[in-house]
C-alpha cells in the first residue's frame, strides 16, 4: 500500500484526537470564544477551501451570512472583503502557503483572524487573534486526515457559534469516526467497483449540486494531484453545456 493509504487509515484516529482535545474545558472555552461577527468569512486554497465552503454553505442554512473564498483571489486588484470582515477564518493546514503573509498583512486591525492550522508555530498562527489546532498528526502525502479535521473542527465551530457546542456534538464525530473507520476495512471492495465502472475512463467528471458538488471538486482535485489522473468538477447546471456537450 501508499504512504497516502496510510495516511487515509488515520483518519479515524486523528479525528479521534481532534474530538478529544476540544472536549477538554480550556480548548472548549476557546472555541466558545471566537466570535462569528456580522459574516464571518473562511480563506483557504484547495481541501482548506473546500472545507470552507461547506461550513459557510452550512451556516447560511442557519441564518449565519458566512462567505467562503480562495485566499488567492484577495490578491487581485478590487478586493472588498478583507475591508469588510470583522471574522476571517483563515483554514491552512501548513499555515505557511504563499499567499497567507500577503493576505494576513492586508487585513484591519479590527478584523479578528482566526487561524485553523496543522502547525500552531505557523506564520498564519504568529499572525493570528486566535488559533485552533487541528491535531492532525503528521501529514507527508496529499490532504486527509488535514481535511477531515478541518470539516469537523469548522462543524464545532459553527456549533459554538449556534449555542449547540453539547455533548451531541462530539457524539457526532464519534460516529464519523466509526464510519470512516469502516469504510476503511471495506476499501478493497469499494474501489474495485470503482475501477470497474470507471476504471478505464480518459477523463472523469465530478458532478454535485450544492454541498455535494463542494464534494465533487474535493475528488477531481485528489484524482488530479495524487492519482495523477484527468478529472473535472462541475456543479449541476455548468455540466450540461460543458462537459455533456463535449462528450456527445
Amino acid at each position: 500500500m501508499s504512504k497516502f493509504f496510510d495516511e487515509m487509515c488515520q483518519q479515524p484516529a486523528a479525528l479521534r484526537a481532534l474530538a478529544a482535545y476540544y472536549q477538554q474545558p480550556a480548548a472548549r472555552k476557546l472555541l466558545l470564544a471566537q466570535p462569528a461577527g456580522a459574516q464571518p468569512l473562511f480563506l483557504g486554497m484547495g481541501a482548506s477551501h473546500h472545507a470552507g465552503l461547506l461550513a459557510a454553505r452550512h451556516l447560511q442554512r442557519n441564518g449565519i451570512a458566512a462567505l467562503a473564498l480562495e485566499a488567492a483571489d484577495l490578491l487581485q486588484p478590487g478586493n472588498v472583503w478583507l475591508a469588510r470582515a470583522e471574522t476571517v477564518v483563515f483554514v491552512s493546514q501548513s499555515g505557511a502557503s504563499a499567499e497567507v503573509q500577503p493576505v494576513c498583512a492586508q487585513l484591519r486591525p479590527a478584523s479578528a483572524l482566526l487561524a485553523i492550522t496543522n502547525d500552531p508555530q505557523s506564520v498564519l498562527a504568529h499572525s493570528a487573534r486566535s488559533v485552533l489546532a487541528l491535531h492532525a498528526g503528521a501529514e507527508e502525502t496529499v490532504s486527509s486526515k488535514t481535511y477531515v479535521n478541518s470539516l469537523a473542527l469548522l462543524w464545532l465551530l459553527a456549533r459554538a457559534w449556534q449555542g449547540r457546542l453539547d455533548a451531541a456534538a462530539f457524539d457526532e464525530l464519534a460516529r464519523v469516526a466509526d464510519h470512516i473507520e469502516q469504510m476503511l476495512q471495506n476499501c478493497a471492495s469499494i474501489a474495485a467497483r470503482w475501477l470497474a465502472a470507471v476504471g478505464s475512463a480518459d477523463w472523469q467528471v465530478f458532478v454535485g449540486q450544492g454541498a455535494p458538488a463542494v464534494s465533487a471538486r474535493q475528488g477531481a482535485m485528489m484524482v488530479n494531484e495524487w492519482a495523477k489522473g484527468h478529472a473535472l468538477a462541475h456543479s449541476v447546471g455548468p455540466c450540461r453545456p460543458g462537459p455533456m456537450e463535449s462528450g456527445a
